[in-house]
């Protein structure tokens, strides 16, 4: 098995390339360009050369890289499976690779557990590859779990298997979701479509962000049960990040006829908080209180201070849940008793997850209900102790070192 890296950034190359050697892959070269590697031989042949090659977006307009153009007929007329290395958030870069020729993509920041399967999956299998006898390129990456000493089997645990299918999951569903928006954005600038075309895009797009909301919830319970869970804080402006958590539940909103409102009874300064975490958090409850309530009633956000903490309310004006169940609310898997709620889907691991992400930055979460007439679900972050300007100072600071 022959397998290419090439990318320009040095430090992802050489991380990529130790990740797949250290998972039994022998034969893996990188190069900054396709120009580099190619050498004397016609870059056409680079795509029968190798079985498998990760290429970074920027190579596929690069004349330094030496395509000229030719890469959808040169990826077509080799034998290697290329995937694409693009940015999560990049949905152009999506579309650009797909018209270049690549078979797939991966989407940064790349996950070890994620590229070892798509590697996995994309190449031939070997004579002697076994997944029981612990060798070759099917054993996975000693860096994918805590013991960083011991290699673990996708099959070892529950939680192991949950990482990595919810792993594989994310790149197809963030193509979805770039090719959505793209489709909709054409719609825009060229005409509208029709009513009905319209709502099933809208409805696919809505769904694709549900479908990402609970493969979060799935890694990060996995990487909870693991110890693994990592958190990066930051100072964030709590409106701001709570403005961009709104506009991910707008469309459940509109379904509904419910309006959203923000209220800040204080001057509050910035939080110390993991930006995406946050987002998962916000959106969770957010998500729950517009599914258990009744079209045409309001949710309000209340913002506050409570001591060296921002305190957040989330009130809805839904079915409300029983003592006895809020005993066992933001337990795994529980989900309410309550007949109004029964033909709601969940999981019960959206408030087991929120519970768990907002205790690890140091805050807490409770809930105050009443059947029949709604529920608040009230939560604290530590303030940072910096001023948004100091905090932007930083920023400018860190990226000028970078």
């Amino acid at each position: 098995m022959r397998i290419l890296i090439i990318n320009q950034s040095r430090e992802e190359r050489t991380e990529l390339k130790d990740l797949l050697e250290s998972a039994g892959y022998p034969n893996v070269a990188s190069a900054e360009s396709v120009r580099l590697e190619t050498g004397d031989f016609e870059t056409a042949q680079l795509f029968s050369i190798y079985d498998l090659i990760l290429m970074e977006l920027s190579q596929v307009d690069s004349e330094e890289a030496g395509f000229l153009g030719d890469l959808k007929a040169a990826i077509s007329g080799g034998t290697a499976v290329v995937l694409g290395l693009v940015d999560r958030t990049n949905s152009e870069g999506i579309r650009e690779a797909a018209e270049a020729g690549f078979h797939d993509v991966i989407c940064r920041p790349v996950l070890d557990s994620e590229l070892l399967l798509r590697v996995r999956a994309s190449l031939p299998k070997q004579p002697g590859d076994n997944l029981r006898d612990g060798s070759g390129p099917d054993q996975l990456s000693t860096r994918t779990v805590k013991a960083a000493a011991q290699p673990v089997q996708a099959s070892c645990s529950k939680t192991e298997v949950l990482s990595l299918a919810t792993h594989e999951l994310k790149t197809p569903l963030a193509t979805l979701s770039g090719f959505v928006d793209i489709i909709l954005r054409d719609w825009e600038r060229n005409g509208a479509p029709n009513e009905t075309q319209l709502r099933q895009m809208k409805s696919v797009q809505r769904n694709g962000f549900r479908i990402e909301a609970l493969v979060d919830d799935i890694m990060a319970m996995a990487k909870i049960e693991s110890g693994t869970l990592d958190l990066t804080p930051t100072d964030l402006d709590l409106l701001e990040e709570l403005q961009a958590a709104f506009g991910y539940i707008q469309g459940p909103l509109d379904d509904k006829s419910m309006t959203l409102d923000l209220a800040v009874h204080d001057d509050i300064p910035l939080v110390r908080a993991d930006e995406l975490r946050f987002s998962q958090i916000m959106v969770n409850l957010l998500d729950n209180a517009c599914k258990y309530s009744r079209p045409n009633s309001d949710i309000s956000v209340v913002v506050k201070t409570k001591g060296r903490f921002a305190q957040i309310d989330v009130i809805d004006e839904g079915f409300g849940i029983s003592v006895e169940d809020q005993r066992n609310l933001f337990s795994q898997y529980f989900r309410a008793s309550n007949p109004s709620t029964k033909t709601v889907s969940g999981t019960g691991l959206g408030l087991y997850v929120t519970k768990q992400l907002v205790e690890a930055h140091g805050g807490e979460i409770w809930v105050k209900s009443e059947e029949g007439k709604g529920s608040t679900f009230s939560l604290t972050l530590p303030f940072s102790g910096k001023t948004s300007s100091e905090a932007a100072r930083t920023n400018r600071e860190l990226a000028a070192a970078a």
